[in-house]
């Protein structure tokens, strides 16, 4: 057991000494590894995002408390229509040509991404672009042309009580995405210290 203790006492020394001779090394990889990384980090795009949160519903929710529960129900049941719809040709194309974006349906459509919380009849719309303005355009051209495609659900013969809208719960306002900078530093200073010491190690035996 001693002689154990003894071994793993002399390896840690031995090693203590090669990262005092290579300290410099070790130091130089390090900051370098973490400088790359930050330059990596600004030198990407940036991304604008915007989240426009719908709440879907009916004038007859608040005509009675059974009839707004079976309203409420049905309505749920459409959510993943709804949800299809936010992304329809008919929705773009009108985002497109009221916002007057060059974008192509497709192009626009992968800008976007929609979420239907389960149990809740709203939707989470966030559109995420390289420039703020444009960012803020497109959520506002949503929530107008999904509207519009909403009133058209059911056909003329669907009475207005029971003709499904949509209400948006909060003002589109484009931030700026994450960019994980601390995340991003934290691992590439782990990966330059663990790539440093190992060769160091490796350089001192040769």
């Amino acid at each position: 057991m001693t002689e154990v203790i003894d071994d793993i006492e002399t390896g840690l020394r031995a090693i203590g000494k090669v990262l005092r001779r290579w300290m410099w090394f070790i130091v130089i990889v390090t900051v370098g590894a973490v400088v790359i990384g930050e330059i990596v980090v600004i030198s990407t795009p940036v991304d604008y995002e915007s989240q426009v949160v719908l709440l879907i519903t009916q004038p007859s929710v608040s005509s009675g408390a059974q009839n707004g529960l079976n309203t409420a129900q049905e309505l749920l049941n459409l959510m993943p229509t709804f949800e299809s719809i936010v992304v329809s040709d008919q929705v773009l194309r009108g985002v497109i040509r009221t916002q007057h974006l060059s974008h192509t349906v497709d192009d626009l459509r992968s800008s976007l991404t929609v979420t239907a919380p389960v149990s809740t009849l709203t939707l989470n719309v966030l559109v995420h672009t390289s420039s703020a303005s444009e960012t803020n355009a497109i959520a506002s051209g949503i929530i107008r042309e999904f509207g519009v495609a909403l009133a058209s659900v059911g056909g003329s013969e669907v009475p207005a009580s029971l003709q499904p809208i949509d209400l948006p719960l909060q003002v589109p306002a484009a931030k700026k995405a994450s960019t994980h900078l601390a995340k991003v530093l934290l691992i590439a200073f782990a990966i330059g210290l663990a790539f440093s010491i190992v060769a160091a190690v490796v350089l001192d035996r040769s």
